[in-house]
């Protein structure tokens, strides 16, 4: 059984993450966005790419797009189960 568990635990595959952080300017004034894998494009938010002068800030708006997404895709699947009845 332990045997088994190590295979299972080695072999797992990482959760997917639809965002990430990425750098998209280098230099001494680096800039970061959001990268969208969905869209396989940077996100945007009213026509715009909201870009980050540090990681930091753009780690933190990540968090905060994550829960906004997520919340936003529950309402539609429980939207989309009130309407099958």
């Amino acid at each position: 059984l332990a045997q088994a568990e190590a295979i299972a635990k080695e072999s797992e595959v990482p959760e997917y993450e639809r965002f990430s952080v990425r750098k998209v300017v280098d230099g001494k004034m680096p800039l970061f966005a959001i990268w969208d894998d969905l869209y396989d494009d940077y996100y945007e938010t009213n026509h715009a790419v909201p870009q980050f002068s540090n990681e930091k800030q753009a780690e933190s708006y990540l968090e905060n797009l994550k829960k906004e997404v997520a919340d936003r895709e529950a309402a539609e699947w429980l939207k989309v189960e009130h309407a099958k009845f």
